[in-house]
């Protein structure tokens, strides 16, 4: 079971949930034979999205998506070492009980530290917040 997240725009995220691996959506997606399920129509062209995958899900985004972040000037968007261990592990498809386990932390430490890299990035979704990390350089794919 793969999780697809298709971010149409800043304000529409369609997510659902299909029987395919992960890399046979990343397969048929990049030789342009992947649509969404009929039950659950994105309005997008998939020719002009591009794709981030991890092990449980498939993020779509269009090229052009802006990300809404609106940084001061001072403001320093890098995180915590602790935090990239964090969205890392995330990135790798570990749940918040594994990566606790993981990092001999608390999962509501582990929660906390999402909540806060979300908030610092202006994301709203773990996926989101992944994809903007690793679009920084922060952290690297799964």
């Amino acid at each position: 079971m793969t999780q697809v997240i298709v971010l149409e725009d800043q304000k529409k995220m369609t997510i659902f949930n299909v029987a395919e691996s992960c890399s046979s959506i990343a397969e048929a997606l990049e030789s342009g034979d992947w649509a969404p399920p009929a039950e659950n129509p994105a309005h997008v062209d998939m020719s002009e999205m591009c794709m981030l995958h991890m092990p449980n899900f498939v993020v779509l985004l269009p090229k052009d998506y802006q990300w809404k972040v609106h940084p001061q000037e001072d403001e320093n968007l890098d995180l915590s070492p602790r935090q990239k261990e964090v969205l890392q592990a995330l990135a790798e498809g570990l749940t918040t009980k594994q990566i606790a386990y993981k990092l001999k932390i608390s999962q509501r430490t582990v929660m906390a530290h999402i909540q806060a890299s979300k908030e610092r990035f202006g994301t709203y979704t773990r996926a989101q917040t992944v994809s903007r990390a690793m679009s920084m350089g922060l952290i690297q794919p799964g």
